[in-house]
Protein backbone atom coordinates (compact mmCIF):
# COMPACT_ATOMS: atom_id res chain seq x y z
CA UNK A 1 0.00 0.00 0.00
CA UNK A 2 1.51 3.36 -1.15
CA UNK A 3 1.16 6.40 1.81
CA UNK A 4 1.48 10.08 0.13
CA UNK A 5 2.07 12.48 2.29
CA UNK A 6 1.28 16.34 0.44
CA UNK A 7 1.03 19.76 2.09
CA UNK A 8 0.58 22.84 0.49
CA UNK A 9 0.77 26.06 1.71
CA UNK A 10 -1.66 28.81 2.28
CA UNK A 11 -0.80 30.39 -1.54
CA UNK A 12 -1.39 27.54 -3.43
CA UNK A 13 -4.77 26.84 -1.22
CA UNK A 14 -5.96 30.20 -1.87
CA UNK A 15 -4.38 30.11 -5.67
CA UNK A 16 -6.25 26.69 -6.25
CA UNK A 17 -9.96 27.79 -4.73
CA UNK A 18 -9.05 31.20 -6.47
CA UNK A 19 -9.01 29.35 -9.84
CA UNK A 20 -11.74 27.16 -9.51
CA UNK A 21 -14.32 29.67 -8.26
CA UNK A 22 -13.11 32.09 -10.28
CA UNK A 23 -10.82 31.72 -12.67
CA UNK A 24 -11.46 28.55 -14.38
CA UNK A 25 -12.73 28.60 -18.46
CA UNK A 26 -15.68 27.01 -17.78
CA UNK A 27 -16.71 29.69 -15.34
CA UNK A 28 -16.55 32.33 -18.06
CA UNK A 29 -20.40 32.56 -18.56
CA UNK A 30 -20.79 32.98 -14.69
CA UNK A 31 -17.92 35.54 -14.78
CA UNK A 32 -19.76 37.79 -18.05
CA UNK A 33 -23.45 37.49 -15.96
CA UNK A 34 -21.52 38.87 -12.64
CA UNK A 35 -19.63 41.97 -14.45
CA UNK A 36 -23.15 42.75 -16.47
CA UNK A 37 -25.47 42.49 -13.70
CA UNK A 38 -23.28 44.39 -11.37
CA UNK A 39 -22.86 47.08 -14.40
CA UNK A 40 -26.96 47.10 -14.42
CA UNK A 41 -27.19 47.84 -10.99
CA UNK A 42 -24.79 50.33 -10.59
CA UNK A 43 -26.98 52.27 -13.72
CA UNK A 44 -30.11 51.83 -12.11
CA UNK A 45 -28.76 53.38 -8.83
CA UNK A 46 -27.41 56.42 -11.12
CA UNK A 47 -30.27 56.78 -12.83
CA UNK A 48 -32.75 56.71 -9.92
CA UNK A 49 -30.35 58.85 -7.79
CA UNK A 50 -29.97 61.25 -11.23
CA UNK A 51 -34.26 61.92 -11.56
CA UNK A 52 -34.70 62.24 -8.24
CA UNK A 53 -32.43 65.10 -8.07
CA UNK A 54 -34.46 66.10 -11.16
CA UNK A 55 -37.31 65.87 -9.77
CA UNK A 56 -36.38 67.87 -6.56
CA UNK A 57 -35.21 70.56 -8.48
CA UNK A 58 -38.01 70.69 -10.89
CA UNK A 59 -40.52 70.94 -7.78
CA UNK A 60 -38.81 73.69 -6.05
CA UNK A 61 -38.31 75.88 -8.55
CA UNK A 62 -42.27 75.81 -9.31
Amino acid sequence: MIILNYTITEQEYKDFYYFMGWKAPNRKAFRIRYHVTALIAYLAVFALLFLITQTLILLEIH
